[in-house]
């Protein structure tokens, strides 16, 4: 009899240790231990490693794409608002995360130059979470401009490029320094610099 919150129980903990440890450093083993349960168990819900790799990764997306859309996307609040309360989101979340780092630049990194199929399927989702991210700062940039809020000699798809790579680059630096006041400090400097 496999227990319907197994199932669950499998995801919690694989989202919390490829998140902490890394996808790569993370086996199914240790994951069976974390969890509690048997390891026929783990393979009636997933078939191998790789497949809860993606359920991880879809769970992580769609909660991103969630906060995307409560920030960047919400256009009850300017343009600089919506900036602002998508970086005041991602502090917050390192802060509750210990600064672990971005999920998905976590595992972006980990994948090998020459991968696998596997690595290409990962590689190929998480390109497309990077360029859902890149899309909404380039409206709210964009609206930014056309409202005054952001200087404009801005060009909104460079600068969404800018900003996504010094996002993620600041939270590789906040897990390294281990330093969660280092991204607020930062990001608050990147939105001084949009200004007019």
């Amino acid at each position: 009899m496999h227990c319907p919150r197994s199932k669950e129980k499998i995801l919690i903990c694989a989202c919390e240790m490829f998140h902490h440890n890394g996808y790569q450093a993370t086996s199914v083993d240790d994951i069976i231990r974390r969890c509690g349960v048997v390891k026929s168990n783990f393979y009636y819900h997933f078939k191998s490693k790789e497949e809860l790799g993606f359920a991880v990764i879809e769970i992580h997306f769609l909660d991103f794409a969630a906060l995307v859309e409560s920030t960047l996307g919400n256009t009850n609040v300017s343009p600089a608002k919506r900036l602002e309360l998508f970086f005041d989101r991602m502090c917050s979340n390192q802060q509750a995360e210990k600064t672990a780092g971005c999920p998905f630049g976590n595992l972006a990194a980990g994948l090998a130059v020459d991968g696998d199929e596997t690595s290409e399927r990962f590689r190929h989702r998480l390109c497309e979470l990077f360029d859902t991210v890149q899309l909404a700062l380039r409206r709210c940039l964009l609206a930014g401009v056309e409202c005054g809020d952001f200087r404009p000699d801005i060009v909104p798809e460079e600068m969404a490029f800018v900003l996504l790579a010094a996002l993620e680059g600041t939270l590789m630096l906040a897990k390294t320094h281990r330093d969660c006041l280092m991204i607020t400090d930062r990001l608050r400097a990147l939105s001084r610099l949009l200004r007019p």
